[in-house]
């Protein structure tokens, strides 16, 4: 009997477990693709007080459509929502490791991606950073992956020029 009672908790148990994620309302955080560029020596090539900064004009390319970030523009402030707000590229200062970054977003959390962004630089190179965004909504789990012209890498994103 004592096996009996065992054997309907464990399934009883499995099955709610299973079915948590079934009709729920999940909050999936936005996604920005962050790209840190420095030199072999570790200089920050995106410091707009560097010599060989790289970022006075880049475009980058996200299905089809081209995004621009121009240093000299003077109408590009950043903005943020609470939902996911595509505001394209935008040169940022991240007080907490103290080094420029290169944004771009905000992409939906909850979205399935499989998608390239393509980045030319001010410099003439080019980098293609491939996305890809897998949801499970019966685990509540979102995996990320990202890859830099072809080979995985680690997120935020490091280019070495």
């Amino acid at each position: 009997m004592k096996k009996l009672f065992y054997a309907i908790v464990i399934i009883s148990a499995l099955t709610l477990y299973g079915c948590r994620g079934i009709g729920a309302t999940i909050d999936w955080y936005p996604v920005d693709i962050i790209v840190w560029v420095q030199d072999k020596s570790g200089n920050n090539l995106l410091d707009p007080e560097s010599k060989n900064f790289v970022g006075t004009k880049v475009e980058a390319e996200w299905l089809g459509d081209t995004y621009i970030y121009d240093h000299f523009a003077t109408d590009q402030a950043p903005t943020r929502a609470y939902l996911p707000q595509m505001y394209g590229l935008d040169l940022r200062y991240n007080d907490v490791v103290r080094r420029y970054q290169l944004c771009f977003g905000e992409l939906g959390g909850d979205t399935e991606r499989d998608d390239d962004l393509t980045i030319r630089w001010s410099d003439g190179s080019v980098d293609v950073i491939h996305y890809k965004n897998r949801i499970n909504h019966l685990t509540v789990n979102a995996r990320r992956t990202f890859k830099l012209n072809g080979k995985s890498c680690d997120y935020p994103i490091l280019i070495v020029k």
